[in-house]
């Protein structure tokens, strides 16, 4: 008589479940567990949950969920890192990542670059309840619209950066009330953001960090951007209504943007123009003061009397003095005004202050004595006149007020860029903003910083808190005494 061990029943279930409780082992591995705190789980379809511990290995598809007073870092292949918060559960939808992908060029043996393909990579991450604060790896960077996390209310695209989002029900209302802080109103770091772009358009922050810029990306205060090619431009427009179309192969930064709406007299706008051309329309700054806004290049300073112009800087005007014109363009400092005027100053007084008027194109290189006069305007170049462009100030900054305790998604950028979307509703978060969108709501940006965001106490996954002993005793104080798996 055959034992029950043997029996073909036995055998059947004992093999499924066998099948079942491994086959995350042939998933595609996508990172690791780096710290837990507490107890949690990873869930691969229907097999056999794993306790996360760490270094425990996370595949494509696993849900990632952690207990009420848990949390974990996971760390991703690119180098994203995320500390999924309590009570919160994570899905890796989709994750690939080529790592030779990571920069848009390559040189091939024969010294040649050749365009990389970052299409190759993607990240879809499920936020299906809880929250994250997240520091993405290279995977973002690759490329525009190649990482995102769904939720059930939004969906965040991402484009290399640093945030937080929370699916709130009423467990960020209740954290308001015992945190018993008051909220701050959001001081607006973003100066200008990107209505139109054609081709490849890179910027560079003060502290050397490359990313691309993407329709809606925000630009800084000190960042340096680049137009790489003969047919990449980009058209800017700032908080005050100011506009700059930067055409190809230009090079500039962004030197000074100070703006209250309030006081827009106090303002100051300075912009430095290395190399290449743009084409400029004052906005509320220079109507009220018109001294605090300026275009600077190597030999010259272009000031302000409230208008719209065009500027190429080639040559011996450019920061790169030894660089040959572009094609196409004249020698030296060029400026064609289109509407009002501007003053073209030395800036070793070679020359007194030299007015150009409505209609008036003149040149000047240090070679000569004073600025010339051409018969012929400015050629117009590849990047639009800004002023020919439909901008949505409210849109593009606008913050409104919000109830806090409200339910829904929100998401706090502290670095890059995001991309609120409901349906074909999207708000552009940059440094320092807020966003909120909640069941059939149109996103939006809240003018305070929620409490519970401001205050979280859960650490950022940057933070090694195996190191940090105060840290630990704070989160024991926070969530109770550690349990977690190792």
């Amino acid at each position: 008589m055959p034992s029950a061990v043997n029996h073909p029943c036995v055998r059947f279930f004992a093999a499924a479940f066998l099948a079942l409780s491994t086959q995350w082992l042939h998933a595609n591995p996508v990172g690791e567990i780096e710290y837990v705190r507490g107890s949690g789980v990873a869930q691969f379809d229907n097999a056999a949950p794993r306790l996360l511990s760490k270094g425990l290995t996370v595949v494509e598809g696993d849900v990632i969920s952690t207990g009420p007073t848990s949390f974990a870092v996971l760390k991703l292949n690119d180098g994203t890192r995320m500390t999924v918060r309590p009570d919160s559960s994570l899905r890796v939808k989709t994750f690939r990542f080529q790592e030779s992908m990571a920069t848009s060029t390559s040189t091939s043996k024969n010294g040649a670059q050749t365009s990389s393909d970052a299409g190759a990579s993607s990240m879809v991450l499920q936020l299906l309840k809880g929250g994250l604060r997240t520091i993405t790896g290279l995977l973002p960077k690759q490329a525009s619209g190649a990482a995102r996390i769904e939720t059930p209310t939004a969906t965040i695209g991402i484009r290399g950066t640093d945030f937080d989002a929370r699916l709130c029900q009423q467990d960020c209302a209740r954290e308001n009330t015992q945190l018993a802080q008051t909220s701050e109103k959001v001081s607006q770091q973003v100066s200008a953001r990107v209505v139109q772009l054609v081709g490849e358009v890179m910027v560079t922050s003060p502290q050397g960090e490359a990313r691309k810029l993407a329709l809606g990306g925000p630009l800084y205060v000190g960042d340096l951007v680049e137009t790489r090619g003969r047919e990449s431009y980009v058209v800017l427009a700032f908080r005050d209504d100011s506009r700059l179309s930067i055409q190809p192969n230009t090079r500039l930064r962004l030197e000074q943007y100070v703006y209250d709406q309030a006081q827009p007299a106090e303002g100051r706008f300075l912009v430095n123009l290395l190399r290449g051309g743009l084409r400029a329309l004052t906005g509320l700054i220079a109507r009220a003061n018109p001294n605090q806004v300026a275009i600077q290049t190597r030999t010259a300073t272009i000031g302000i009397r409230g208008t719209g112009f065009d500027v190429d800087c080639q040559g011996s005007c450019a920061a790169d003095a030894d660089t040959p014109p572009n094609n196409g363009t004249p020698e030296g400092l060029t400026t064609h005004v289109w509407l009002g005027s501007v003053v073209l100053q030395p800036r070793e007084n070679q020359f007194q202050p030299f007015t150009i008027s409505q209609g008036q194109t003149a040149q000047w290189q240090p070679s000569f004595g004073q600025p010339q006069l051409l018969p012929a305007p400015l050629g117009g170049g590849q990047a639009p006149r800004p002023d020919t462009l439909p901008v949505n100030l409210q849109q593009l900054f606008g913050l409104q007020q919000h109830d806090q305790n409200r339910p829904g998604l929100y998401v706090v950028v502290r670095d890059g860029h995001v991309v609120l979307t409901q349906g074909e509703q999207t708000v552009d978060l940059g440094k320092g903003e807020i966003g909120y969108v909640g069941d059939g709501r149109v996103p939006l940006r809240p003018d305070r910083i929620p409490v519970f965001l401001e205050f979280d106490r859960i650490p950022q996954p940057n933070q090694t808190l195996g190191r940090n002993i105060r840290l630990q005793e704070v989160m024991d104080k926070v969530l109770g005494p550690r349990r977690e798996c190792r």
